[in-house]
């Protein structure tokens, strides 16, 4: 037996059990340094449970909900998807993609949450991973979890795609962005190298669905991946993008033309704007109007600005500021939305004037300041009720934006 699943069996015996459940709410280092009081009992290895099921409370409710669910530490987590983009993930691959059924497999397993939900979309699924710690408790966490059609192997990427019998209809990827205790993003310095792989998944797979970091080049992703590349999906929040997907199409017979799609998650569900190749270019522009614009961070990540500009009739309001502009609301613009009450230099005085209570959020836009620069130079402290714009518009001169925040 590994010392992993000797710990899974210390860990879900009725009297571990009990203990963790009536312990679940106490400071995990306060109940550690009471171990010697329970000689019978894995007090550490639970009080290390009780920290990392607190830790993704949020990103794996499902995870964190079960002490019969075991984590693995704490970097392990940190590199898994969220809930909420690996049910992203499965809703592309049967509502866009249209798979449904037949074998697909996981090459880079970790924790498995992508694999718990993109096994949902096929009868086999194997899940693949090289640490054999982390393949273990993957394992014992899909049976505790209800999911069957999972097929858990300790094994590194290159080797299970030579050695196995199996075509896939899908193969997914997320390589390690890590290298030297320091991290990575491009292609050929992330674990696997999937530029190696290329020509062995081929031969394996229809299709490949890999997990990029959002960091990476779109165009130079676009060139690497080619002819393959169908779809790039820059999958981000209200506030951050988290992760680039890149759909390949192994059986593809020349060049493609990558679509591009920014999708915004929210609790209750997503938007997707599928933009356009040549949106990437710059759009109309104009000095600031009535209402100012900031793109969501998957459309700044797509570089959205034509596509921005025609689809919500605004323009942006230079040519380096990725900010956008319009004499009437547009309330769907996706991302946040301001109403501008003034317009003025950068100027302590005519500002102080506008903003009797001395505070408002700031926010800079090619400028050479720090937001403390910025507050010791205009005297005026971080807070309040309204956003100052810190910018450098005409002639190169710095500007400053009143507005207050619609959405």
């Amino acid at each position: 037996m590994s010392e992993t699943q000797a710990l899974i069996n210390s860990l879900l015996h009725p009297d571990t059990q009990a203990f963790w459940q009536a312990h679940a709410g106490e400071d995990p280092f306060a109940l550690s340094s009471r171990a010697a009081h329970y000689p019978a009992l894995p007090v550490q290895a639970v009080a290390q449970q009780i920290e990392r099921h607190r830790r993704v409370a949020d990103k794996l409710p499902t995870w964190a909900a079960s002490t019969r669910v075991l984590l693995p530490a704490l970097l392990s987590l940190e590199q898994a998807s969220s809930e909420q983009t690996a049910a992203f993930k499965h809703h592309l691959l049967e509502k866009y993609y249209g798979l449904q059924g037949g074998y697909g497999c996981d090459l880079t397993g970790g924790l498995g949450v992508d694999s718990f939900y993109l096994a949902r979309a096929f009868e086999q699924w194997h899940y693949v991973e090289q640490q054999a710690s982390l393949c273990t408790l993957a394992a014992h966490n899909f049976r505790e979890l209800g999911q069957h059609n999972i097929q858990a192997v300790h094994a590194d990427a290159a080797t299970f795609l030579r050695q196995t019998p199996h075509q896939y209809t899908l193969i997914y990827l997320d390589p390690a962005r890590r290298a030297a205790h320091r991290k990575v993003w491009a292609l050929e310095d992330c674990s696997p190298n999937i530029l190696e792989l290329m020509p062995l998944l081929g031969q394996k797979a229809r299709f490949l669905l890999v997990k990029l970091s959002p960091m990476l080049d779109l165009s130079l992703l676009e060139q690497r991946l080619s002819p393959y590349l169908q779809d790039i999906w820059v999958v981000g929040t209200a506030q951050e993008c988290k992760e680039v997907l890149a759909w390949l199409d192994m059986a593809a017979g020349a060049p493609l033309t990558p679509r591009r799609h920014a999708v915004t998650l929210h609790a209750t569900g997503h938007e997707v704007h599928e933009v356009r190749h040549e949106t990437k270019y710059a759009a109309a522009v104009a000095a600031p109007q009535a209402f100012l614009y900031e793109p969501a961070p998957a459309l700044m990540k797509c570089m959205a600005w034509q596509y921005l500009s025609q689809r919500y009739e605004c323009k942006q309001i230079h040519p380096g500021i990725h900010l956008f502009t319009s004499p009437h609301y547009q309330e769907d613009f996706p991302g946040r939305a301001f109403r501008v009450l003034a317009q003025l230099p950068f100027d302590r005085k005519a500002l102080a004037k506008l903003l009797p209570e001395g505070k408002a959020h700031i926010l800079l836009r090619h400028v050479p300041l720090s937001v403390e620069q910025v507050k010791k130079k205009l005297k005026i402290k971080e807070g309040g009720e309204r956003y100052l714009w810190v910018l450098r518009l005409e002639k190169n001169r710095l500007s400053l934006l009143l507005t207050e925040r619609l959405k």
